[in-house]
């Protein structure tokens, strides 16, 4: 009878404690579900894109419509690129950026449709843009600048252009023909020859000396709100700027050895004649 007795107390034990364990199991299990899901909805985590399903244009989560924070990262060879979103009810809704070591876009999205402003960067060219919408249309003015320099503006309206602007540069006055030098000495020079600005025909014939490196003549005509200039036999081209302190030349371009893409060239020394 002891034996009998003791035998049943052992088997409860043993079941309640199983009991228990399988609880504590099936809690932790759901805690680190909840966990989980309020990572998934921005809690305290951004979830990679690819992990939600996309349908009828609106993403979900464990067949849920999404809200939070969605990003995608790419590596490339050399660089790589991050794009984030954020998310309510399965749509873009909020901020939104795309980042990579050339390239960086950023705005805003209203329930699905870009909204608001938006702006473009491309870091090398030192050139932006900034873009406005309303509920998914191109809507107000928009403005583009090249080395902070504002060369172009649209405007539009519910997705219609209905303007555009570019500023009319004025060439330099005819006091810039003559020969300007880097240095006291000469050494290195540009002569302008002629500045022809009327109605109809705007341009600047030039010669550009450099000591050992190169000679040749050329044309700079106007291109945006620039003065661009090109060699044809060298193949260079760039920017002519002319300013209190003289005349400067930007290269943009150069097949030419020792004349690189990105170099300027000042000449503040006009030469006595």
């Amino acid at each position: 009878m002891k034996k009998t007795t003791i035998i049943l107390i052992l088997l409860a034990l043993i079941t309640s404690s199983c009991k228990q364990a399988t609880n504590k199991q099936e809690t932790i299990a759901a805690t680190a579900e909840m966990s989980e899901t309020a990572e998934a909805v921005g809690m305290s985590a951004t979830i990679e894109i690819k992990k939600l399903q996309k349908k009828g244009g609106i993403y979900y989560l464990n067949n849920e419509p999404f809200t939070g924070k969605a990003k995608k990262e790419t590596m490339g060879e050399y660089s790589g690129t991050s794009e984030e979103w954020e998310m309510q009810n399965g749509k873009y809704h909020g901020k939104y950026g795309y980042f990579s070591e050339e390239y960086t876009t950023t705005g805003t999205y209203k329930e699905g449709k870009k909204h608001g402003e938006w702006m473009e960067m491309w870091v090398f060219e030192s050139a932006k843009n900034f873009q406005y919408y309303k509920e998914g249309k191109k809507h107000g003015e928009w403005q583009y600048f090249n080395d902070d320099e504002l060369y172009k503006t649209e405007t539009y309206k519910d997705g219609v252009k209905i303007k555009e602007w570019t500023p009319k540069i004025t060439m330099p006055a005819q006091t810039y023909v003559g020969t300007w030098c880097s240095q006291s000495d000469c050494s290195e020079y540009v002569t302008i020859w002629n500045i022809f600005d009327t109605d109809d025909y705007q341009e600047v014939d030039f010669s550009w000396y450099i000591l050992r490196l190169i000679s040749v003549q050329a044309h700079g005509f106007i291109e945006g709100n620039k003065i661009k200039f090109h060699t044809r036999e060298e193949n260079i081209s760039g920017t002519m700027t002319f300013s209190p302190n003289g005349v400067m030349l930007s290269i943009e371009q150069s097949d030419f050895p020792n004349i690189n893409p990105g170099s300027t060239y000042k000449y503040t020394f006009k030469k006595q004649e």
